[in-house]
């Protein structure tokens, strides 16, 4: 069962509480960058007043919902696959909630 946020982007946005508001800023590369945008999500939803200043994402898989047109035209031939990243996907969006 997936975690609503993984255990990596609680303790990164943790380390932005206290920090003064826009005077810091988070990034990451690839899952790095994943994990930045799930913290900012975090941060956005629980306390607005501690976003960052400057969010920097270098390839990161923002589109969580894999419809983009790069999920069918782009996943051959770069070391993965649609399903490997669908894959990857499913371990950062948690199942809906049960009904």
């Amino acid at each position: 069962m997936a975690h609503r946020h993984p255990r990596t982007a609680e303790s990164r946005a943790s380390a932005t509480v206290g920090v003064a508001a826009g005077k810091v800023a988070v990034g990451g590369d690839s899952a790095g960058g994943t994990l930045a945008t799930l913290a900012c999500l975090r941060l956005r939803d629980e306390d607005p007043r501690a976003l960052p200043g400057l969010q920097v994402l270098l390839y990161a898989n923002t589109d969580l919902t894999g419809s983009q047109p790069s999920m069918r035209e782009k996943t051959t031939g770069f070391g993965d696959t649609a399903a490997g990243i669908r894959f990857f996907i499913s371990q950062w969006v948690p199942d809906e909630a049960p009904g």
